[in-house]
């Protein structure tokens, strides 16, 4: 098994065992039977929350988890928790880091603001003089208020650990990358640097992050004009990732390295949504 497969054994062993998850069941002679309709005990219910049951068979469930895009994202994480700085950047065609990158995930809500998470990244990774943010994109699409939203970021990121030098936003599509990027968001991908700083907030919905833009405006400017957005598709992406599989050696850290981009282009290839296998079938 590839370390991803372990990762849906695991999640599917989670869905056939809740009781390691800390949830709950209710043996049937708490149950009564009341025709139509299955009454518990209140005190065996969440005050406020919902009631759930499995609606899947093993394969069933297999297949709706390995199409959620969230999921997926565990396992873009994982792996570029562990991979070199080198590596990111390689793949998703930047220019390298001779630094290393802090993985930023969840732990972003609280990063800058005690008010909670107003907005959560797909990927976001920083060094002293460079950061890269990443959306990913399965069937869902992007929008203005997205973009807008990871501008609010990378200024509260420049706020917070001071200003970079290289800045990049890369949105990752299934199909025709850089016209679905335009398309989505009405503005021709070469020309998002040009996005005057009052623009921008006519394209943000939530108020606090629209007063911010407003208050910060010089900030904004600042980091539009250093933003380095492109857009790829998932079939470029896992080439990119096996020819530097490819260029590994027979040590101990490089095949370990292997291994674990491997596991991910095979994820990529595997995903019901990422196109891949659909273009390989076609280019033959």
């Amino acid at each position: 098994m590839s370390w991803p497969a372990k990762y849906w054994d695991a999640l599917d062993q989670l869905y056939w065992s809740p009781q390691y998850l800390a949830l709950g069941s209710i043996p049937p002679e708490h149950k009564r039977d009341d025709g139509d309709r299955i009454s518990v005990p209140k005190e065996m219910t969440n005050a406020g929350g919902g009631l759930y049951r499995r609606t899947m068979k093993h394969r069933d469930f297999a297949e709706y988890a390995q199409k959620q895009e969230e999921l997926f994202n565990h396992i873009f994480d994982i792996t570029f928790a562990i991979a070199p700085s080198q590596v990111l950047t390689s793949i998703f065609g930047l220019p390298s880091i001779n630094e290393k990158m802090e993985t930023l995930g969840r732990d972003i809500r609280h990063r800058y603001s005690k008010k909670g998470n107003l907005t959560s990244p797909d990927g976001f990774f920083v060094s002293a003089n460079s950061l890269l943010a990443i959306e990913l994109k399965f069937n869902a699409k992007t929008s203005r208020n997205q973009f807008a939203k990871y501008i609010y970021l990378i200024c509260n990121e420049e706020q917070f650990s001071g200003p970079k030098t290289s800045l990049s936003l890369t949105f990752v599509f299934n199909s025709e990358p850089t016209k679905s990027l335009t398309k989505q968001l009405a503005w021709p991908t070469e020309d998002l640097s040009k996005i005057s700083a009052q623009e921008l907030t006519n394209w943000v919905k939530a108020t606090e992050i629209r007063e911010y833009l407003k208050e910060n405006n010089r900030l904004v400017g600042s980091v539009l004009s250093k933003l380095k957005v492109q857009a790829i598709d998932w079939a470029t992406l896992k080439a990119n990732t096996d020819t530097y599989a490819s260029t590994l050696g027979p040590s101990i850290s490089d095949q370990t390295l292997q291994n674990l981009l491997n596991g991910f282009s095979s994820e990529i290839e595997n995903h019901p949504l990422s196109n891949v296998s659909s273009q390989a079938q076609q280019s033959k």
